[in-house]
């Protein structure tokens, strides 16, 4: 079988190899149509067509590329990508290419922390009373002007705090979750400061802070000497000799105060633009907890231990 194959195979090479040979001959320069193709052409003559010469229509006159925005070296060209630099200085990218123009003075101003002021009462913790009247709870607090425990239950006075006990509460969530329960208690004590005649509430979960009343601690960096200050309100000012710092605004939730420096000196005969800056602190200290002071030394039970514990961290 496989010698027959091999008989065809053989034949149909035979074939290929035949037409081969007769189309080079065929198709060689020694045919008859080769040689047809060499003679001289003949017919009427070409005519000369003359080059036409590009004529000026007039020019167009492209406006001068605008920068984007303030910065004169904030440039787009058409194919043109713009060139964005790292400024060393102000650890943040910028379109000024690095020695092609002085880099910016330094802000000169840092901010340190944004605190409020906590209200002189704080309340602690409570311990109920045997017979489960919220009224004749002991209510603890803490004073900060004289940084000292105070106890009582309602209706108490304390004069050299200036406060009096108005009343006392605890209320009792039960939150249901899968395969469990869970009983949360919000204790709240409701006073009276005597030296404003105002009735604050007093919570566990969160400290009482004097209204409007903050402290925006600042430090002054290179090339101003070193010096520590607090501004309390928006508006207030720091000068030297070159420049004046305003506090534009603050918040108090993100940690954060917008200052306006204004410089005081010319260029070239021109006052300086202001320059507006967003400060955080470049390490935030959180604000110290009213200090946690020794439990009563004789509860009047196991039970009353724990639950005074338990209101104190929940």
């Amino acid at each position: 079988m496989n010698k027959f194959y091999d008989k065809i195979l053989f034949a149909v090479a035979l074939l290929l190899l035949a037409g081969s040979l007769a189309f080079y001959f065929t198709g060689s320069d020694t045919g008859p149509e080769a040689k047809s193709l060499s003679g001289t052409p003949s017919g009427a003559a070409y005519d000369v067509v003359a080059v036409p010469q590009p004529q000026l229509q007039g020019s167009t006159d492209w406006p001068e590329v605008q920068p984007v925005g303030d910065n004169e070296n904030r440039l787009y060209r058409v194919f043109t990508p713009p060139k964005i630099y790292w400024d060393p200085v102000e650890k943040a990218l910028t379109w000024d290419a690095p020695g092609e123009k002085a880099p910016p003075p330094p802000f000169g101003l840092v901010l340190e922390s944004v605190k409020r002021e906590l209200f002189r009462i704080q309340f602690e913790a409570y311990f109920e009373s045997d017979d489960g009247n919220y009224d004749h709870s002991i209510v603890q607090f803490y004073n900060h002007e004289n940084s000292e425990t105070v106890r009582g239950s309602v209706g108490d006075a304390f004069p050299e705090s200036g406060f009096e006990i108005v009343s006392f509460n605890v209320e009792r969530k039960v939150v249901e979750t899968e395969g469990s329960t869970e009983i949360f208690r919000y204790p709240t004590a409701v006073i009276k400061d005597t030296r404003s005649g105002e009735t604050l509430t007093l919570t566990t979960a969160e400290r009482l802070y004097v209204p409007d009343q903050f402290e925006i601690h600042m430090a002054t960096t290179a090339p101003y000497p070193a010096e520590k200050f607090t501004w309390t309100k928006i508006g207030d000012k720091k000068t030297f000799d070159d420049a004046e710092f305003t506090l534009e605004e603050f918040n108090f939730d993100n940690q954060s105060a917008t200052v306006e420096k204004t410089p005081l000196t010319l260029v070239d005969g021109v006052p300086a633009e202001p320059v507006i800056k967003t400060l955080y602190p470049i390490k935030v200290n959180p604000e110290t907890k009213p200090e946690e002071k020794t439990q009563p030394n004789a509860p009047k039970s196991d039970s009353d231990l724990a639950e005074g514990f338990e209101s104190f961290f929940n």
